[in-house]
């Protein structure tokens, strides 16, 4: 039903509505969705991420020494494994740490194994515990050094600490543990091997002193 004044009865509300609605007013500019997400977004302060570095593997040890290298001691610093390593040169420690784990179970054929047949060892405290001059070399010179050790010390333990590489040679730093007739001692050192072709070259026995 109309009447003059062109409103109508809005029967379901009881109100009266004019005929011709008004449409709804719009922002001048519809709102920032990216703003609102930001102010929601919570706020994450000092965070940080952890990057961990793998060292690939090197050549495998023999078998007969992987129970062997748990008597090396290695002492464990919180540095990521490619400390001192910045080359990634796997091999060359993996060659020294083959020796280590020889010598600790007094295995002459395994040491044997990484060893070049012309090899300088020179380690001045156990020749001249063994009244000996001038270095052990080769495969012989490292026999002779292994029945030193036998005939001087009634225990030698080394506990290699750290190892440093750089192209060539391997750097290890740590200490020996020992005793004979005359005591014990426990002294630090310094160990620098040369390898080359998968086989240690030259070695030399830097004696820090006690510890």
């Amino acid at each position: 039903m109309e009447d003059g004044s062109d409103r109508r009865l809005h029967l379901r509300h009881g109100q009266e509505a004019h005929a011709t609605a008004q449409p709804p007013r719009l922002p001048a500019h519809p709102p920032d969705r990216r703003a609102a997400r930001r102010r929601a977004a919570p706020r994450v302060r000092d965070a940080r991420v952890q990057l961990v570095a793998r060292r690939p593997r090197g050549p495998q040890v023999p078998a007969r020494l992987l129970n062997a290298a748990a008597s090396v001691t290695l002492a464990g610093v919180g540095r990521p494994e490619y400390y001192g390593n910045p080359a990634g040169l796997t091999k060359d420690i993996d060659v020294v740490r083959a020796i280590y784990a020889a010598f600790a179970v007094r295995d002459i054929e395994g040491a044997l194994d990484f060893v070049a047949p012309d090899c300088e060892i020179h380690v001045e405290g156990t020749a001249r515990a063994a009244g000996r001059q001038g270095p052990y070399i080769g495969h012989a010179g490292l026999r002779e050094y292994f029945a030193d050790v036998a005939a001087v010390w009634a225990d030698l333990q080394i506990h290699a600490e750290d190892y440093r590489v750089v192209p060539g040679s391997v750097i290890v730093m740590g200490h020996v543990e020992a005793h004979n007739a005359d005591g014990a001692f426990r002294r630090a050192a310094i160990w620098t091997w040369r390898v080359q072709g998968g086989r240690a070259v030259h070695l030399r026995v830097a004696d820090l002193g006690p510890r």
